[in-house]
């Protein structure tokens, strides 16, 4: 027993030969590690690795694959490892650390310089990232990832099927305030629904509303006519409104129209009767020139054409502020329908929002209610078809995929499990 002790510490001494060393390697470090019972699992972010090298306790350390997929380690640069296997790992940074140097300080207190072989470098998974349960589980959350674990398996690990955060039978009291809040969800999503038939109605002034089949809303039959005739008075209304508005800028401009064709007739008249005025007034200036007129007969042509010329003038003016004004009302009926019509729009976006919101809201409260409903999960054939399992993974590009699983599947690491379980209408379930 004491000479097997020495040769094992010269195994680890600086001046140690290639074989004795792969020797103690396979002594030492030997052993099934969690990478060597998954060795097609590719390392990701939040894994656990060892590297150590045979005779140098110092670079024995444990690291986690950082979140840009790298590690770091002693006499080596940042690698990237994340997408390896466990065999490429272990390749990777055999090759990193061959025939590096270390110095290493004896038990005499003298140095040693080491030269590592890749035969004396292991590394290994210790940990993997683990998997995530959500959906129809009592403990949805994080769960230690196992090699060779199944859907089913992590489902047990996250309290088995049911209500997140208790069980069936504290859930009961809950059952009259989800179902109380299935009737809210579906009250708003017919709020929303006609409401966005109103608006579609707006837009197209039309006072009938027209809503997207709502044969599929599970409330009361006079509680849905009671909405689509709120929001059929909220339409009338609205177009009421509108036309008025509407009428009122039309009728603006009508009456600027006929003022405008009444004073450009009449700027036509005032523009002739100056032009009269001046060629008289010419005239008598010229016989004036020729002693044949006095001039207090000039001095009132003057005064006259002054006079039709300052009357079309004026005319002139009139008529460019109503042409102006005409241009202001129009400018300001394209200003209300485009504003309008910019409403409508986003109001139509609120609710089609809103519809969307309601059903998702819907759907949680379906899956609460069914596991209420049906009591204690039994995963015996009956709800065995009611279960559900999604598995979600990300491929070599880190693109999340949605696979089509059972509970069966073998995960692996950084799957994220989703569980739901088949519907039936709350609806029509009695207390």
């Amino acid at each position: 027993m004491r000479k097997r002790f020495h040769r094992s510490l010269r195994c680890f001494e600086p001046s140690r030969s290639s074989l004795l060393g792969a020797a103690c390697v396979s002594v030492l470090l030997s052993g099934p590690s969690l990478a060597d019972m998954a060795p097609d699992f590719q390392i990701g972010p939040g894994d656990t690795l060892e590297i150590a090298v045979a005779g140098i306790p110092e670079m024995r350390q444990r690291v986690t694959v950082q979140p840009d997929g790298t590690i770091a380690i002693p006499l080596a640069d940042s690698l990237r490892v994340a997408g390896l296997t466990a065999s490429e790992l272990r390749d990777r940074i055999r090759a990193q650390l061959n025939g590096k140097i270390y110095r290493q300080r004896g038990a005499s207190g003298q140095d040693a310089f080491v030269v590592i072989r890749p035969e004396e470098v292991t590394a290994s998974v210790l940990d993997f990232r683990p998997i995530y349960v959500t959906g129809a589980v009592r403990k949805p959350g994080e769960v230690t990832f196992r090699a060779g674990m199944s859907a089913q398996q992590a489902i047990a690990l996250a309290g088995g099927y049911g209500v997140p955060g208790g069980d069936t039978a504290t859930a009961q009291f809950d059952l009259p305030v989800l179902k109380a809040e299935f009737t809210a969800v579906w009250t708003d999503y017919t709020k929303a629904l006609f409401r966005l038939a109103r608006v579609q109605s707006e837009l197209n002034d039309s006072s009938t509303l027209s809503a997207n089949d709502p044969s599929n809303i599970r409330l009361p039959l006079k509680q849905v006519k009671a909405l689509a005739e709120l929001e059929t008075k909220v339409l009338a209304a609205r177009l009421v409104d509108y036309h008025k508005q509407k009428q009122s800028y039309q009728s603006a401009g009508q009456v600027l129209s006929e003022q405008s064709a009444m004073l450009t007739k009449l700027q036509k008249q005032e523009e002739e009767g100056a032009g009269a005025d001046r060629d008289d007034l010419k005239k008598l200036m010229d016989l004036l020139a020729r002693g044949q007129v006095t001039s207090t007969r000039v001095i009132d042509a003057r005064r006259a054409f002054l006079l039709s010329s300052t009357r079309a003038l004026q005319v002139s003016e009139e008529l460019l502020s109503i042409r102006r004004q005409s241009e202001e009302n129009a400018r300001q009926f394209d200003h209300y329908e485009s504003d309008r019509q910019v409403a409508l729009l986003q109001e139509s976006q609120q609710a089609t929002l809103d519809m969307n919101t309601a059903l998702t809201k819907q759907r949680g409260i379906e899956d609460k209610i069914h596991v209420i409903y049906s009591g204690r999960f039994d995963a015996s054939d009956g709800d065995r078809e009611r279960v559900e399992v999604k598995v979600t993974r990300k491929t070599h590009n880190n693109v999340p995929e949605t696979l089509a699983a059972d509970a069966s599947v073998p995960l692996q690491p950084g799957d994220v499990v989703e569980v739901s379980l088949g519907r039936r209408d709350p609806a029509a379930m009695s207390e």
